[in-house]
């Protein structure tokens, strides 16, 4: 999980470099990250993200949303993960909650890593993304 963090807050730091102006006239900024967890896997992925994370991610307040999908024709990226955050400083503040949110379930650290080797496993490869919307092309 912290390989990961650290691509999504080295991004969020290239990002930080848009103007004020320039992203108080963009929508809200989507961080976009595609898995390849084998298809017999899925499943088991969803059960324990639905288990164990799910509860951490509805208490973060800075994640606006959040959705999961999955592969239907194209690369073999099987999961794709999409969070809405408001904005650039939004996702940092997130990120931040997340930590704490995570410590406060796992208070053991032997435990919070066992459960990050766990779900780290699932994943073959992964990708990151940070994307800002243009509503004014919304349909």
């Amino acid at each position: 999980m912290k390989p990961r963090l650290f691509v999504l807050v080295g991004v969020c730091l290239l990002l930080a470099g848009f103007s004020a102006k320039a992203q108080e006239q963009q929508g809200n900024v989507y961080a976009v990250s595609t898995y390849k967890i084998p298809f017999d896997r899925i499943s088991e992925y969803f059960e324990l993200y639905e288990k164990e994370a799910k509860p951490r991610v509805a208490q973060n307040e800075f994640i606006l949303s959040q959705r999961f999908f999955t592969h239907a024709y194209g690369p073999d990226w099987t999961v794709m993960v999409i969070n809405e955050y408001k904005d650039l400083a939004s996702i940092q503040a997130a990120q931040k909650r997340s930590t704490e949110l995570f410590e406060k379930q796992y208070p053991d650290k032997a435990k919070r890593d066992e459960f990050t080797k766990k779900f780290q496993g699932f994943s073959q490869a992964h990708t990151d993304a940070l994307v800002v919307e243009n509503p004014k092309l919304r349909k």
